[in-house]
């Protein structure tokens, strides 16, 4: 890949625990990275402005100029509509729910803006990059702060109805078990 044919991307990855931006390439690499923790007493409205701090920091210690970024790829742990853009809900944080996180972030950095559940994220990073690399269809768990998946088909990450195909966390395995952040109980 000649170096003219190299794309950047600004990295988003929203979890339960932890908020980190990067700046990433599109042979796999990974040039600069800064994270801080999730805080939920902030709602959303805090999450998104410590989003915007850590990607402007990011963008400025990367040394790639802001132009140069073909797209931003955000990674939501939890459910999201990824045709709409916009997050479903959050079991961590409030305000989320329905957040056009998309619109903000290319209104302000001027650039295209995609999300996904984490899980579909990862597991399609897996396949480009990782262990899936050359095969056709995979499956990819997740046990992070929560537990989830993502399910590549003939190389396209499979969403399924109302965007929850690969969703493991929240299936009930116990009746009536642990009471989840979801508000079910016995969920993995």
């Amino acid at each position: 890949m000649t170096q003219k044919s190299i794309k950047y991307f600004l990295l988003i990855d929203i979890g339960g625990t932890k908020l980190r931006s990067a700046i990433g390439d599109s042979t796999g690499n990974i040039i600069e990275s800064v994270e801080d923790y999730t805080s939920i007493k902030d709602g959303a409205t805090g999450a998104l402005n410590k989003i915007f701090d850590l990607s402007d920091e990011v963008m400025k210690l990367s040394g790639i100029d802001r132009h140069l970024i073909a797209k931003i790829s955000i990674s939501f742990g939890g459910p999201v509509n990824f045709d709409k853009k916009q997050i479903i809900r959050s079991q961590h944080i409030q305000g989320w729910n329905n957040f056009p996180l998309c619109e903000h972030l290319t209104k302000r950095y001027h650039i295209p803006a995609v999300i996904d559940n984490d899980g579909n994220v990862t597991a399609l990073g897996e396949y480009t990059f990782g262990a899936g690399k050359g095969s056709k269809s995979m499956l990819y768990l997740t046990v992070s702060t929560g537990v989830g998946g993502g399910i590549i088909l003939n190389g396209k990450v499979r969403h399924g109805k109302n965007n929850l195909a690969g969703e493991i966390g929240h299936i009930i395995v116990e009746e009536n078990g642990l009471l989840c952040e979801c508000g079910k109980k016995g969920c993995v």
